[in-house]
């Protein structure tokens, strides 16, 4: 149950909005907290928080291997996808106030951004 600690490391240590790990992954979970690398970080961009989401925390899930990361901006009703390639983040698809996102890598999963943000 969210709130839960995702720890990267002992001094890199997140509450993400949302995670998803692979079952092949699960042994990183643990009774009191996620250890290791989820392979979907969501986040929910604030105004406050704007750099700190989408440039530093961006940085740190790039420097851990995370594999596809979401940035939601309900102000702007944008959402962002991100997948690790080659050791970057390059952007896989975006959705400006209406459209489908997709994940790269977990199969199916689709959002409509009408069903996020109305």
């Amino acid at each position: 149950m969210p709130p839960i600690d995702v720890v990267f490391d002992e001094d890199e240590v997140f509450q993400p909005d949302i995670v998803f790990i692979k079952s092949e992954n699960q042994d990183i979970i643990h009774k009191t907290a996620i250890h290791g690398i989820p392979d979907l970080i969501i986040g929910i961009v604030s105004p406050a928080s704007t750099y700190y989401d989408t440039v530093e925390k961006k940085e740190i899930y790039r420097k851990y291997g995370v594999k596809e990361c979401w940035l939601i901006f309900p102000d702007e009703r944008v959402i962002g996808i991100l997948t690790l390639e080659s050791d970057e983040y390059l952007e896989f698809c975006k959705s400006k106030k209406e459209g489908l996102v997709k994940s790269k890598i977990v199969e199916g999963l689709e959002i409509n951004s009408q069903d996020v943000f109305d």
